[in-house]
């Protein structure tokens, strides 16, 4: 969690399922950066992505609202 963009790909996602497109000006950095900092933040259980069509989504977990420090439901 010390890394900046993460948080600011992390805090994005709590508001609001976003897909890579939105996600990358969000974070404002280059396609192979947001790939590795998500692949980062799904294989430590904070986000979980889902397939619908042609879209990916990507949502935050109960453990990377933790980390925010935000409630869950």
């Amino acid at each position: 969690m010390a890394d900046h963009t993460r948080l600011k790909i992390l805090w994005a996602i709590s508001k609001m399922d976003l897909s890579p497109c939105v996600l990358k000006a969000v974070a404002g950095v280059s396609d192979s950066k947001l790939s590795y900092h998500l692949r980062v933040l799904e294989e430590a259980g904070m986000v979980k992505s889902r397939r619908i069509k042609n879209w990916m989504l990507y949502s935050i977990t109960n453990l990377g609202l933790e980390k925010l420090g935000l409630e869950h439901d």
